[in-house]
Order: structure tokens, then sequence, then C-alpha cells
């Protein structure tokens, strides 16, 4: 009976100001734990979101890029001209196709020897915000969002061969890169 009238005695008398004083400063060592980890969460998510994005891009970029060289035909020569003192031509940032033309309903329209007819000549480039995109006349058609420091290079390996990269900023310093190889007709 002695200690329950002494509880009862602590209740009515309070909470000293060393046991406020803890426990305020207990709440503020937990809550600062919290707020740095939620931190480092949310860094660590957007650094995801940017590696995703960066490869979403890239592989948006090479499906699109290879619907588009499946309908159409290289035009001009894919090297970059020589700069002294590289040895030989190296890879070039435009690719000149022609466009099968097409009808209404998108078929390629054929001529007599069932082969497709040609149509507008369009180059593939990285545009002024690093977009890429293929230009038809004056008009930009946009093949994917590739973001700050991109990179676009063709490079022709036979008559009917080119290789492609493109790269991408990833996060931090490091950069994301897909290379693949295409037939042209």
């Amino acid at each position: 009976m002695h200690f329950l009238t002494r509880r009862i005695e602590a209740f009515h008398r309070g909470v000293t100001l060393i046991e406020l004083l803890f426990v305020c400063g207990f709440f503020a060592m937990v809550l600062t734990m919290f707020l740095v980890l939620m931190g480092r969460t949310v860094t660590s998510q957007q650094q995801l979101d940017r590696v995703t994005t960066a490869a979403v891009n890239l592989e948006v970029g090479r499906l699109k890029l290879t619907e588009l060289l499946g309908r159409s035909r290289l035009v001009a020569p894919v090297f970059a001209p020589v700069v002294p003192p590289t040895p030989g031509p190296g890879p070039s940032n435009r690719l000149t196709l022609t466009l099968f033309a097409v009808d209404t309903t998108g078929e390629p329209l054929l001529d007599a020897l069932g082969q497709p007819q040609l149509g507008n000549t369009v180059d593939v480039e990285l545009d002024a915000n690093n977009n890429l995109v293929y230009t038809d006349g004056a008009q930009n058609h946009l093949l994917a969002p590739l973001g700050g420091n991109a990179l676009f290079e063709v490079e022709r390996l036979s008559l009917s061969r080119i290789r492609v990269r493109l790269e991408v900023d990833g996060h931090e310093k490091t950069r994301r890169s897909l290379v693949f190889e295409a037939a042209v007709p």
C-alpha cells in the first residue's frame, strides 16, 4: 500500500524539469535521425529515378530509331569528316535517310518491281535540347528525349550495317550508353 501511495503522490506532484528536458532531448534525437534517414531515402529515390529515366530513354531511342531504319533507305555516307591527326573517318552525329512513301493506311507504296517507292529525305540528329529527332523538311519529329549532355553517333560498318551509339547522363558522374547495330536496306 505504501508503494501505491507514493505513486499517487508522484502523479500529483508532476514531472521535474530534468525529466522534461531528458524527454525533449530524446525526442529531438529520434526526430533528427528520422529526418536524416528520410533525406537519404529521397536522394536515393531521385538517383534511381534519373537512372531509370536514362535507361528508358535510351531504349525508346533504340526502338524508334530501329523502326525508322526499317521504313527507310540510307542515303548519304555516315562518316564524319577526317580531322587531323585522326587516321580515318570517325563516327558521325547525323544520319540521312530516305523514307519509303506510304499510302493513307501507312502501308509502303510499291513500284512495278515490288520495291518500295522512295519519299522524303530526313536527317536524324540531336536537336538543341538534346532530343533525338528526325527532321522532315522544317518539321522535327521526336524519337526520344535524351536530355542534357546526350551523345548520338553513327558509324557505317558495311554497305548494309551501321553501329549506333546513344549516351546520356545517368546519376552523379556515371553515363549510361547503349550501342547497337542495325541493318539498313
